[in-house]
């Protein structure tokens, strides 16, 4: 089975974890010179078909997209046209700096990846997931029958199937990954070494796992643990490499995420079919908050100083950002729209910043715009200018610009807006 044509069922449950969680890793923009100027960056052409997957590097100084013509599909970079091939870029991906570019290409019964233009050796399947900090290439790989993780030029251990996508520690020294025995019938998630790719920890479970590391590094969360039938989570200090494991009550946890120095934790859970966001901290995870209910809840991300939690929620048919301290004790819903997505905080906490639609997708006449909110009432500030497509912002350093990719027409834009 052709792991891009379908979701298996191996993956339905981290496709609950991850369904209303932005793909995008957070990116130190320190790191990169953002572009702060408002620049068109490509113009599709009138003959171009099917136009998708459009990706702009995370400075906001390149753009490519997916396109079709003439039955042949092709990776668009700026206004530069890539090779044809049968089938390309389910996956496609830009570095943060823009300057590489990766997709897989599927020609005959075999497919390619293909990087900074250069094709690789044919495989079974690959799919670039993501580029480090500095630079490397992250790959799910398919060869002789069997899935293995590569970076750069270094692989992991090969098993029956990947099963979640990777995530890196924000300094990218430690990768996180997902690969199924199918003998056993066991997943096996692994905490590995970029460097070398030499497996620091391997957890078995019958269920996929899924984990966060804190903005700083030093800590990493897992879920499940299986012991005796009981199901726990791992909380894991990497600085001192100390470890406990918390039991948990709920039957279904999801969208884990840590403060920026790790002292406090926040995930999804589902109760008596309904939604809430659990807050704890590092020190005493049993004592839990629970904030809800709602119908769903998409991933929670805290602010800069980890004093407050913020998450979309859905709730009589409405989307808004719930804002709230970690506490709990002070909740503020936001504006309702059609549909939000995984917002950002401005880097003093202040403000927060989301994806926004009024409109059914599916109508092709849904409004999408960028929307800039107080992070202490949820009050909007104010909507940016309705695009076709918009994609997730990212904040100048010194939090008077929101900057962004945009759609409109045939158009492909770098948006900077004030953030007054």
């Amino acid at each position: 089975m052709n792991k891009f044509a379908l979701l298996t069922t191996r993956k339905f449950f981290l496709f609950l974890f991850v369904l209303l969680v932005s793909t995008y890793q957070p990116i130190n923009l320190s790191t990169y010179e953002l572009n702060l100027t408002e620049t068109k960056l490509a113009t599709i052409p009138l003959d171009y078909q099917e136009v998708s997957n459009i990706v702009f590097s995370a400075n906001g100084k390149r753009v490519a997209y997916k396109s079709r013509k003439a039955d042949k599909e092709f990776v668009v970079v700026g206004d530069t046209p890539g090779k044809p091939y049968e089938k390309a870029a389910h996956q496609l991906l830009l570095s943060p700096d823009g300057q590489r570019v990766a997709y897989q290409a599927i020609r005959g019964e075999k497919q390619y990846l293909v990087l900074d233009g250069k094709e690789s050796k044919p495989y079974d399947e690959v799919s670039p997931a993501l580029f480090s900090p500095d630079g490397k290439l992250v790959c799910e790989v398919k060869e002789g029958g069997k899935w293995f993780i590569s970076v750069g030029d270094k692989e992991s251990p090969r098993y029956d199937m990947s099963n979640t996508d990777p995530l890196l520690s924000p300094d990218g020294r430690l990768i996180f990954y997902v690969l199924q025995d199918y003998e056993k019938g066991k997943f096996i998630a692994f905490l590995s070494d970029t460097a070398t790719m030499k497996v620091k920890k391997a957890i078995v479970s019958d269920l996929i796992g899924t984990a966060a590391f804190s903005a700083d590094g030093s800590r990493w969360a897992y879920y499940p643990i299986e012991k005796e039938g009981k199901v726990f989570l791992l909380l894991n200090n990497l600085a001192l490499n100390e470890e406990k494991e918390v039991p948990l009550v709920y039957g279904w946890v999801g969208g884990f995420t840590l403060s920026a120095k790790g002292q406090h934790l926040a995930y999804t859970v589902r109760k008596e079919g309904r939604q809430f966001v659990v807050v704890s901290n590092w020190d005493s995870p049993n004592l839990v908050k629970e904030n809800g209910p709602y119908d769903e809840v998409g991933k929670p991300v805290f602010s800069p100083d980890g004093k407050k939690i913020a998450y979309p929620a859905m709730k009589d048919g409405k989307w808004s950002i719930v804002i709230s301290n970690k506490e709990g004790t002070e909740v503020k819903e936001g504006q309702g729209y059609d549909m939000v997505v995984t917002p950002v905080f401005s880097p003093d906490g202040s403000k927060i910043i989301y994806r926004a639609r009024l409109g059914s997708a599916e109508s092709g006449q849904a409004k999408r715009f960028i929307v800039i909110a107080d992070a202490n009432t949820g009050a909007v500030i104010k909507e940016g200018p309705v695009c076709d497509e918009v994609l997730q912002p990212v904040i100048s350093p010194d939090g008077k610009l929101v900057c962004y990719g945009a759609r409109t027409g045939r158009e492909l834009w770098w948006k900077v807006e004030s953030a007054d």
